[in-house]
């Protein structure tokens, strides 16, 4: 049975991903680990796993009936999680909008048998892996404001390089 690994995300548009490069850049010359291209740079509402084609046309039926409005969300907190050994960039402030989003979808999702991560959402992106965390602090970000007024289904590919990111649909924000 063939079956493809998918998420729904936040997916950012050219001109923020500009803005988290230059903080990506600072970081990477201050840590040792693994950049990862700004293309796949996004933030993760809920991991789907191995899915067949069965599951991704509920999860698209459940991303077309879930409504919510389009949010503001400030990057403005960087840290370093030791397990699983990333560097990341994410907002010191969920909006209430996105805390509806991804306990909307949650809830359809887990209705319909699909086993989520069970952790509280804490809206990041990862921007580099097999770091070797430092004990004193992270350099400081410069804060990145970003509308977001869409979410994604994406496709992750494993490859020998790292894995690769494949937007497969958008919803709309209202």
């Amino acid at each position: 049975m063939n079956t493809e690994r998918l998420f729904l995300a936040l997916w950012p548009d050219e001109a923020v991903r500009q803005q988290v490069a230059g903080y990506a850049r600072k970081l990477h010359r201050s840590l040792e680990g693994r950049r990862l291209p700004p293309r796949n740079w996004h933030v993760t509402l809920h991991y789907l796993g191995p899915t067949v084609a069965k599951q991704r046309q509920i999860v698209e039926d459940i991303a077309t009936q879930t409504s919510a409005p389009a949010f503001s969300l400030l990057l403005d907190q960087a840290g370093c999680w030791s397990q699983p050994r990333v560097a990341w960039l994410g907002s010191s402030r969920i909006p209430d909008a996105l805390a509806l989003l991804f306990a909307r979808l949650r809830n359809a999702l887990q209705a319909q048998g699909f086993a989520l991560d069970r952790r509280p959402l804490r809206p990041h992106m990862t921007l580099m892996r097999k770091v070797r965390c430092p004990k004193g602090e992270l350099p400081r970000p410069q804060a990145v404001p970003w509308r977001v007024d869409r979410f994604v289904l994406a496709r992750s590919h494993t490859l020998p390089g790292g894995a690769e990111y494949e937007v497969l649909r958008e919803w709309m924000l209202q």
